[in-house]
């Protein structure tokens, strides 16, 4: 029987394969990388590889659709606003 992504990830985080699971864009980095990670910077002056990965799954695409819903209802009221101050 085939892994769901959540028991295969969980395997890779157990072993030591890879972090757990974490925003690249609001933390930064996995918090057991962060003493790592500032030694390279460090050392390198900043200029050094970060290898990264993204597991795909329907979280990005969830959050694609929530930011499009956000933009469509914002552009709605930005047609409105200008009627309701004529009126």
């Amino acid at each position: 029987m085939a892994k769901t992504l959540e028991q295969w990830l969980g395997e890779g985080i157990d072993k030591g394969f890879c972090t757990p699971i974490y925003c690249d864009n609001h933390d930064g980095n996995a918090v057991e990388d962060s003493e790592t990670l500032s030694e390279i910077w460090e050392l390198s002056g900043g200029d050094h590889c970060n290898p990264v990965v993204r597991i795909k799954n329907e979280h990005l695409e969830d959050q694609l659709e929530h930011y499009r819903e956000e933009e469509a209802a914002e552009k709605r009221q930005n047609l409105v606003e200008p009627v309701i101050d004529f009126l």
